[in-house]
């Protein structure tokens, strides 16, 4: 665990293992360590490296602004910080806008691109999840404890899928504090970058569909692929929005695999 002061405010960060830089973006209200699958099973091929967004865990809110790009710059500028000319770029659901927004005004600094289970935008008609996942996603943002844990379970995961809690998974119990909430979903309902993503034409990029996402519908991952010329669309039968902890291995190997091809 580290931190470091990035464009006015703290961010904390963890950073492993040896090889090519790997950047780990999370999503909506999550705490990277989230991400402590993928920091383990690849490390051993990259310099992996993850962080709290802005007034999340051990980083400072700062100024919040709404914007994904925002968010963007605060990677780029972290990316600055660890002395990265350019990185692979993974990101999940809120992580994979931001990352379409690292790739879309700052092209230079990702080697490739990888989104898990997010969308481009484009409206609630095209990105509503189920009512479903809208009740548990209310509930999980009003509770906290172990019947926070409970209803993430049933919102990330399709029914008897639920990764067994270990390590540190208890610290995502307590949601984020109520300003970054709404300050990430404002960011959220605002994102739209498909009338852009055509400018992505020849940057390696792999779209993670997770089959049985209720919070972002499939059909997402199914648009986004269409709109980057070049994209490859992986789905993932049975795969829930948490498919980067339900499904470690596979999605690993989809990025190491992914990442590896664009370095040649």
């Amino acid at each position: 665990m580290a931190q470091v002061t990035v464009r006015g405010h703290v961010v904390g960060y963890d950073l492993e293992g040896q090889g090519p830089p790997m950047l780990f973006l999370m999503g909506f209200g999550m705490q990277r360590v989230a991400w402590r699958h993928q920091m383990a099973g690849l490390k051993s091929d990259f310099t992996v490296c993850c962080f709290d967004n802005r007034g999340i865990g051990e980083s400072t809110a700062g100024t919040l602004r709404v914007g994904l790009g925002e968010l963007a710059a605060d990677a780029v500028g972290l990316m600055d910080e660890l002395g990265w000319a350019d990185a692979h770029i993974v990101g999940v659901s809120m992580g994979g806008m931001t990352a379409q927004h690292i790739a879309l005004h700052h092209r230079a600094r990702v080697r490739s691109l990888s989104l898990v289970a997010t969308h481009a935008g484009g409206g609630p008609h095209r990105t509503l999840p189920s009512l479903q996942a809208l009740r548990l996603f209310r509930k999980a943002n009003a509770s906290s404890g172990a019947e926070r844990l409970e209803v993430l379970k049933q919102l990330l995961y399709p029914p008897g899928q639920a990764p067994v809690a270990q390590g540190a998974f208890e610290e995502i119990a307590e949601p984020a504090a109520g300003r970054t909430r709404l300050v990430q979903l404002a960011s959220i309902l605002t994102h739209r970058t498909e009338s852009q993503l055509h400018k992505l034409a020849g940057l390696p990029t792999l779209v993670i569909r997770p089959d049985a996402d209720i919070l972002v519908p499939p059909r997402c991952s199914d648009a986004l692929a269409r709109a980057i010329p070049g994209a490859r669309l992986v789905s993932i039968p049975n795969g829930g929005h948490g498919v980067t902890a339900q499904m470690p291995d596979l999605v690993n190997a989809l990025l190491r695999e992914h990442a590896q091809a664009a370095d040649g």
